[in-house]
């Protein structure tokens, strides 16, 4: 199913290198894998509807309520460092 060469374009397509013993792996991990694609094309399909998810996709939607926030007090309080209306952190950027 799959040969040497086929391996060995698709290695200098990625740009890696495969030993002899590494390329001979591959060409039998590959016919497994397309081996289980066979056995995947025999499954019965005709009756069976296409799915984008295999789980129920819907919004999830809530009333859009108003309602106080937190005073500025109250930030301040959990913040190591406010200053004037600010949290205040250490410099990162070098001038």
């Amino acid at each position: 199913m799959v040969t040497l060469e086929e391996i060995q374009h698709i290695a200098r397509l990625c740009k890696i290198y495969l030993s002899p013993e590494e390329e001979k792996e591959m060409v039998k991990d590959l016919e497994t894998i397309l081996s289980y694609f066979q056995k995947l094309k025999e499954l019965p399909t005709e009756n069976v509807m296409p799915a984008l998810s295999s789980i129920e996709i819907y919004n999830v939607e809530r009333e859009d309520i108003e309602k106080q926030s937190l005073t500025l007090e109250k930030i301040a309080r959990n913040a190591p460092s406010f200053q004037e209306g600010f949290f205040v952190v250490p410099k990162i950027v070098g001038t």
